[in-house]
């Protein structure tokens, strides 16, 4: 996996700053251009201008600009690509020296298998290569929902939980499945209501910024033409995104059946059932919740392959299961059976892009789709288990 790890980064760390046209015969994307993109867009977002009218990648949340602009604070692209790889990287070395405490990891060799993890997986190298936000997100949004779902919270962990919930939601294709685990899990309502206020705060701003130029010349009539004209660009932008790169989610699978109109309908549909699913099951362990919802979080929405860094969070829940003695012999050998199905598809520099096989990427996904209904199967013993014993408990 080091080996791997290394090669992998260094490639994509050269494609990030050098640029290459093309590698080995072959056309690549542009280094960093996601965050080359989601600069420009926020340039232009505060001067004013129409940006779901300008840049055909213009499919952001308008507070997800309000972040943008937080986060770059006016810097030169010079210096926002330079901060931006080295905040990756800061990021995966955190998460990297967290996931042995996290996962309960006994042994020194399994310790240091779980910090070289992080690094040694094709989606790692893939976000960092096109300056993705997911390296950022998903630390964010593990912080916040560990944090903010205990019973007791002092003032400074609930306003770092809220602040890092709210940095996550500037991708909420990501993050969004995860909101539930803080709204339903969490003891207090209020923790929720509070990432939902400062959102909509920050979602003001940016509607104020992009209404009115600094000309004071009107762009858009009101706040609500604005955000549809928002979902019109995102479903378009979902739509186009599943036929160019976007795999093993529900939007390729509406696309490749010609079902385009549902798109926004199944996503919808898809959320709403595992808000309910999470709020029956919100007093099992949160690692089931954790890792059926970074399942969900990848499937339910247009993603590619950067995206499927999600997957760290099912092989922590994996390997807990395997190294507890909360479960039986045969469901331990079934995690162990499923970690090694998932971790063996997520080393660099993937299946897709490298292999291209569609048994191969079947596999993988079926991969995916297995785990989520052990989980499932876990989580509604859990449930059970514990109805039965508040039952027999004597009032």
């Amino acid at each position: 996996m080091s080996l791997l790890a290394v090669a992998w980064l260094s490639y994509q760390s050269y494609r990030y700053f050098a640029d290459p046209k093309i590698v080995n015969g072959r056309t690549i994307s542009e280094g960093g251009i996601d965050l080359r993109n989601r600069y420009r867009e926020t340039e232009s977002w505060f001067r004013g201008e129409p940006v779901y009218s300008m840049y055909r990648d213009g499919v952001y949340a308008p507070a997800s600009y309000a972040i943008f602009g937080i986060l770059f604070n006016k810097l030169p692209w010079s210096a926002v690509k330079i901060l931006w790889y080295l905040l990756s990287f800061a990021t995966r070395a955190t998460l990297s020296w967290t996931l042995p405490h996290l996962a309960r990891a006994p042994s020194t060799p399994e310790k240091l298998f779980l910090r070289i993890l992080p690094f040694a997986m094709y989606a790692t190298g893939a976000a960092i290569g096109n300056g993705q936000l997911i390296p950022i997100v998903l630390p964010s949004v593990l912080f916040a929902v560990i944090t903010l779902t205990r019973r007791e919270l002092s003032a400074r962990e609930l306003s770092l939980g809220t602040a890092c919930m709210v940095v996550s939601l500037v991708q909420p294709t990501i993050s969004a499945p995860f909101f539930w685990l803080i709204l339903l899990r969490s003891p207090r309502w209020t923790r929720g209501t509070l990432v939902v206020a400062l959102y909509a705060i920050l979602s003001a701003i940016a509607v104020a910024f992009q209404m009115y130029s600094t000309t004071g010349n009107a762009n858009i009539a009101n706040p609500t033409g604005l955000v549809k004209r928002w979902m019109v660009r995102a479903e378009g932008g979902s739509y186009h995104g599943s036929l160019k790169g976007g795999y093993g989610t529900v939007h390729d699978l509406l696309a490749s059946l010609e079902l385009r109109s549902w798109n926004m309908w199944a996503s919808l549909a898809i959320l709403a059932i595992l808000g309910l699913w999470v709020y029956r099951h919100r007093n099992v362990d949160l690692w089931l919740l954790l890792g059926s919802t970074a399942i969900i979080a990848r499937i339910w929405i247009y993603h590619r392959w950067y995206d499927d860094l999600l997957f760290l969070l099912p092989l922590i829940c994996l390997f807990r299961i395997f190294r507890s003695q909360e479960y039986s012999c045969r469901e331990q050998k079934f995690a162990r059976i499923l970690f090694l199905w998932l971790w063996i598809f997520l080393l660099p520099p993937g299946v897709l892009y490298t292999i291209p096989s569609n048994l191969l990427l079947g596999l993988q996904i079926a991969g995916w789709l297995a785990t989520l209904l052990f989980f499932g199967f876990l989580s509604w013993k859990s449930h059970t288990q514990n109805k039965l014993s508040t039952k027999s408990t004597p009032s």
